[in-house]
């Protein structure tokens, strides 16, 4: 299959967007690479977002728009959304932030083949504050992550993947719509798992997107004291859930997609599991070791 015949479709789940998606609309819509559907699942907006939607529908017929009867969260509301997807390849986006024109194109181009494991194909991310202006040129830098690197193991305890950046294809889709979403943490740490466990992960370092910042859902480290993070830290050793959410999501995981495993991917998944009748300060140390 050469470029020019990946179709792609890209999925977008909205809620009380207003402020910012007529950004990222545009900037879906300069793409250099041609799109073949846009699919929005808006999930119950309560401000202007389904009437800004329907004008830009009007104006571009590849935009199909779905309502959410009742309001069914993040990871729900984007597997309803890639469900609907009907090409081969899919493009994940958020409804806050700005696109680089050349995004879709340099995703398309790392596919060396078209083979039938899962695939995903994520990349860096430039951040930029409730007004537009850079706070950080590199995602990945910020929080110290290093692609080269990272690993199945390493999913266990923190996710690299950021779900705006990724694109899929069908297999992964399919491996996707086999989950309920229950205990999983976000949509993007399963796909990372999928693609690391037994898909295929190709990483992109560099920045393709400016990714919105919100004082109320993002810390940037560097502006945490000393004191912050000693204080962070006694929270963490003391709290006796510490971890559980990772466990939870790692046992549904291996629920899942343990036939799909190596023996060697399977020993290190249980190995993770026993943390679960271990104490606080073990799981700690376990993902102390990680980083």
């Amino acid at each position: 299959m050469s470029e020019e015949t990946k179709k792609v479709s890209v999925v977008l789940c909205s809620y009380n967007g207003s402020l910012y998606i007529e950004k990222q609309l545009d900037s879906i819509l300069k793409q250099t690479y041609p799109i073949d559907e846009i699919i929005i699942v808006d999930d119950c907006s309560k401000d202007s977002t389904r009437e800004i939607l329907e004008e830009y529908q009007k104006r571009n017929n590849i935009i199909k728009l779905f309502f959410n009867e009742k309001n069914l969260g993040s990871n729900k509301s984007f597997k309803n959304a890639i469900s609907l997807a009907s090409n081969d390849y899919i493009v994940l986006s958020d409804q806050d932030d700005i696109w680089f024109t050349n995004k879709i194109e340099k995703q398309i181009k790392a596919i060396k083949s078209d083979n039938t494991k899962p695939l995903l194909v994520f990349h860096d991310l430039s951040l930029i504050d409730e007004n537009g202006k850079t706070v950080f040129p590199s995602f990945w830098k910020l929080h110290g992550f290093f692609a080269e690197s990272f690993n199945f193991k390493k999913l266990f305890v923190f996710n690299i993947v950021t779900g705006c950046t990724c694109l899929i294809n069908k297999a992964m889709k399919d491996e996707l719509m086999l989950c309920n979403m229950e205990n999983i943490i976000m949509h993007d740490y399963l796909i990372a798992l999928i693609a690391y466990g037994f898909g295929e992960p190709i990483f992109i370092n560099e920045q393709l997107m400016y990714y919105r910042t919100h004082s109320n859902s993002v810390t940037i480290k560097e502006k945490n004291t000393f004191f912050d993070r000693v204080k962070g830290l006694v929270s963490r050793v003391r709290n006796r859930n510490y971890l559980l959410p990772n466990i939870l999501q790692i046992q549904k995981y291996y629920e899942l997609y343990d036939d799909n495993l190596s023996d060697e991917k399977k020993k290190l998944v249980i190995k993770f599991l026993k943390l679960k009748n271990k104490s606080t300060l073990q799981r700690f140390i376990y993902k102390r070791l990680m980083n």
